[in-house]
Order: structure tokens, then sequence, then C-alpha cells
């Protein structure tokens, strides 16, 4: 995978519509749900060898309220 594939890849994870849910009223109250992500990503590589590399990342999420 290329470096570019995995970025894209992370900002598709990070969306808005991933952190916020549909709102919906109870009680006359609307409610937005929403959830924390957090993400991060890293990638090495050798000059003398340009198959010798990796890249990777991870996100994670949790409602938050």
């Amino acid at each position: 995978m290329r470096v570019m594939d995995v970025v894209n890849e992370a900002k598709g994870a990070m969306r808005a519509s991933e952190v916020f849910g549909t709102p919906y009223e109870k009680d006359g109250i609307t409610i937005i749900p929403a959830a924390k992500i957090a993400g991060g990503a890293g990638g090495g590589g050798d000059q003398q060898n340009p198959q010798a590399g990796g890249v990777g990342f991870g996100v994670s999420s949790r409602p938050v309220g």
C-alpha cells in the first residue's frame, strides 16, 4: 500500500459524520450524539532499498455524549 493510500484511508475515517450523529428530539430537547476520535500514523523506509519500508495508521472512537 502506498503512503497516500494510507493517508486517504485515514482522512476517510475521520469525517465529521463519524463524530456527530443525527440530531433527534427528546422531551423538547435536541440531542446531538457526539464521539471522540483519535488517530495516528507513521512510516519509515530505506533509501537503498525502496521496497523495504512500511506505513500504518490507527483510529479509535468512543461516544462522549
